[in-house]
């Protein structure tokens, strides 16, 4: 439609921002920041074509500065977060200050100052974040409740990282609760970012219970993020989000059987965001707050009592999640062409057109889209007749001892929680603890040499000595 339209029609401006806005809805549920980059330009044409005097300025450079924000927080970019500034500055001077629009800006503002604190740490820029976020929570219309909500929560990770600070004290924690259980009273039951007020309030109430270890915080805690982990109207990425949380509360105080629960769903739920249309850079940002589950879900089998096989199971869901779905993009078709063959081309021909369209920018990414929608319902159609149904699966316990034909095969898991050598022979996967490995000390010796003495004598002492005296 906005191909046929000419710049100059009344209605190509709006018809631009209406497609921003759509871009960025997909960009929330799936992560892909062509999608993001296609929401900043259509929007940047809508406002560009608005003169200030039209009704619709100010809405559009409200939403304008909402990309910035969100460019911003995915790329790091310092300029992006001086435009966004820019725009809120030049909104303020321009509107009245009783209005919607005001208190929008001005919590704008207070975001820009508070990214800005994030980046370079200055405790000034965090005091002008609260100033303005307060002041915007002031001047919000009485009725605009759920524009408040967002608000209500930020301040109160504001007033958290002022509690961090050398000048911080418990009141700053106490006036970050006391805005997320106001943020979280008035988000309706099916609004999909409930999860994320809902974890919130978890953070808040587990620094309570850091300074005072009193054992009612971090029962709270885990209440509110195990409800925001089975909020199902919210969006997966902030429910996963909760779960991490949730699996490493319950580590800290020992609930093993909680804590396996959670982390076995967590990883089955991963996939969800991993949708085939992104592409790696996309992939590595979606499984930013995802870093190191793979390995605490196994060290927390292991804690719970679970067998060596599950344990290794979850490390390699964990790990497929990634290298799994660009490598399951060159499968070997071979057994599947002789016996249903109309399917093997189905699924070819679509996994040949989206790798052709990887990178893909304009009108392609919507083209790549449509594709990797086919491809899902093509290996779920796969995946119906007898002996497929692990296609673009998961190896059962026979498939992953095969792995040991040639000798034994053995993983190591390093996790805060333990660390173990996960060891696959002929006939039996094991484990064989590593109590002298530490997660932080592995952490520093990777970026190291394998040419210098220490590291070789610490490999030996904490991994190949005690696997060695067990093969």
């Amino acid at each position: 439609m906005l191909k046929e339209m000419s710049r100059d029609d009344p209605c190509y401006a709006a018809c631009c921002c209406l497609l921003g806005i759509a871009y960025y809805d997909r960009y929330e549920n799936l992560g892909a920041f062509a999608d993001l980059e296609l929401f900043l330009t259509n929007l940047e044409t809508a406002l560009n074509l608005t003169p200030q005097g039209d009704s619709s300025w100010a809405v559009r450079s409200r939403t304008m500065v909402i990309a910035y924000h969100v460019r911003y927080s995915r790329t790091g970019d310092p300029s992006v977060r001086k435009r966004a500034m820019d725009k809120h500055q030049e909104c303020l001077g321009i509107l009245s200050l009783d209005d919607l629009d005001s208190a929008t800006s001005l919590a704008g503002l207070a975001q820009g100052y508070y990214n800005q604190y994030l980046a370079v740490g200055e405790p000034e820029d965090l005091k002008r974040a609260i100033h303005h976020q307060e002041a915007a929570l002031e001047r919000l219309p009485a009725d605009e409740s759920l524009g408040g909500i967002d608000l209500l929560r930020d301040l109160g990770s504001m007033y958290l990282e002022r509690y961090i600070l050398p000048s911080g004290s418990m009141s700053d924690v106490d006036k970050a609760i006391e805005k997320y259980e106001l943020a979280l009273e008035k988000t309706p039951e099916h609004q999909p970012s409930k999860a994320r007020q809902l974890a919130a309030l978890g953070v808040g109430y587990y620094n309570k219970y850091q300074r005072e270890k009193d054992r009612r915080y971090i029962e709270k805690a885990l209440e509110q993020e195990r409800q925001a982990f089975n909020h199902a109207p919210s969006h997966v990425g902030d429910r996963l989000e909760s779960g991490v949380l949730l699996l490493r509360r319950y580590s800290e105080v020992n609930d093993w059987s909680q804590a396996y629960e959670i982390a076995v769903k967590v990883l089955a739920w991963v996939p969800q965001i991993m949708h085939r249309f992104l592409d790696n850079s996309d992939k590595q940002s979606q499984l930013g707050a995802l870093v190191g589950v793979a390995s605490d879900a196994a060290a927390i089998a292991l804690s719970a009592g679970k067998p060596a096989f599950e344990a290794l199971r979850l490390v390699e869901i964990g790990r497929g999640n990634i290298a799994g779905s660009l490598n399951d993009m060159r499968l070997d078709v071979s057994t599947l062409e002789q016996q249903y063959p109309k399917l093997a081309k189905e699924y070819t021909t679509l996994r040949d057109r989206i790798l052709a369209l990887k990178n893909s920018s304009g009108d392609r990414v919507d083209e790549r889209y449509a594709a990797c929608e086919k491809l899902e319902q093509v290996i779920k159609d796969i995946q119906d007749p007898p002996g497929f149904d692990r296609f673009h699966g998961e190896l059962s316990e026979q498939e992953s001892i095969r792995a040991a034909e040639h000798g034994p095969v053995v993983i190591v898991n390093v996790s805060e929680i333990r660390c173990d050598a996960l060891i696959i022979e002929k006939l039996r996967i094991y484990t064989v603890p590593l109590p002298e490995l530490d997660h932080y000390e592995a952490q520093e010796f990777a970026t190291g040499s394998l040419q210098d003495r220490n590291i070789l004598e610490w490999l030996w002492r904490t991994i190949a000595e005690p696997v060695l005296d067990v093969l």
